[in-house]
């Protein structure tokens, strides 16, 4: 960076960006709007842009973090992370708290300074307080919310249970007449009424139904927290892929790609498809029609709850594989 630091350094960045944007590309620093100490920090650690397509461009030094901060940005931007201060993509991406005195991104500058916009909340406990007061409020929503959820859920397995009684009977029924179609003189067949109730234990296949229930996943507190993604195996379940997941913004509701995300389903960012694996089937197809796993490496797309698996995290029993 150089004997001046940033002071010196940041013209000089600035003028790349404004170099590339003259040749009607944008940077995807701009595109992405990145946030000013965040493009600081890339710069100073050796990242840079491609003066012909605007893409970042960095070593593997930086690759982890240059990633999550780009992770961080699309979570941002969707309302499922909230920069706070200090606690901004930076931090989350560096993972590892601010120190004071100075700031990352910017030197030997105080919060005061780096964070302009926040300098009111330096000299109160308001924050805190308002803090405290989303907590309690997005605490209170999620009660109503699984309590709604639960009565729906209830009031589907009704709905269905009845659904299956009428479709047994009407099978029997029409078993019955083909019966009487082809019985002989004198053979008398028994109206359905009068036929022992073994026939309406039949078992009919059931389709899981998750949108009631809640998994390990809906109990994450921290962005960008590891997962790996499983698909059924018989009685057991495999591992396909690893990505992360944040939790869920319980005051909005969730989406992907601006679609509206499935019940029973979450948002992950695929990081790394396990080998063998790319030619998995995605239950709902990706933002730009992905149809398998092996499509979604570094994107975002929507997985069944019940198979993202938090390490760590004590595993649920699956289900019958009748119930798929």
């Amino acid at each position: 960076m150089g004997s001046g630091g940033y002071r010196s350094a940041i013209p000089k960045w600035q003028n790349l960006e404004a170099e590339i944007t003259a040749k009607g590309i944008i940077p995807e620093t701009i595109e992405k709007n990145w946030p000013q100490r965040a493009k600081n920090w890339f710069y100073a650690h050796g990242g840079s842009l491609d003066p012909d397509t605007g893409k970042l461009i960095f070593g593997q030094k930086i690759e982890r973090a240059t990633q999550r901060l780009a992770r961080a940005r699309e979570e941002a931007d969707s309302g499922v992370f909230k920069p706070n201060r200090e606690k901004d993509e930076l931090t989350y991406a560096l993972e590892n708290p601010e120190h004071g005195g100075r700031t990352r991104g910017y030197g030997a500058v105080p919060w005061l300074h780096a964070f302009p916009a926040d300098k009111d909340t330096y000299r109160s406990r308001q924050r805190k307080k308002d803090e405290e007061a989303e907590r309690i409020r997005a605490l209170e929503q999620f009660v109503d919310e699984s309590r709604q959820a639960l009565l729906e859920s209830r009031e589907r397995e009704k709905s269905l249970e009845a659904r299956m009684q009428e479709e047994i009977k009407r099978q029997v029924q029409l078993a019955m007449s083909q019966m009487q179609s082809q019985s002989t003189p004198g053979v008398t067949i028994s109206p359905v009424g009068q036929m022992k109730s073994s026939c309406a234990s039949t078992e009919l296949p059931v389709i899981q139904d998750d949108a009631g229930l809640r998994f390990p996943v809906d109990d994450i507190t921290e962005p960008l927290t590891k997962c790996e993604l499983h698909i059924p195996d018989g009685n057991a379940s495999i591992m396909v892929a690893v990505g992360v997941v944040s939790p869920i913004d319980r005051t909005k509701t969730p989406r992907i790609h601006g679609s509206v995300i499935q019940p029973g389903y979450a948002s992950v960012s695929v990081d790394r498809v396990l080998k063998g694996y790319s030619n998995v089937p995605l239950d709902i197809e990706g933002g730009d029609g992905e149809k398998t796993l092996g499509e979604t490496e570094k994107t975002f797309i929507q997985w069944r709850k019940r198979f993202i698996i938090i390490p760590g995290a004590p595993p649920l029993p699956l289900p019958h594989p009748r119930y798929e």
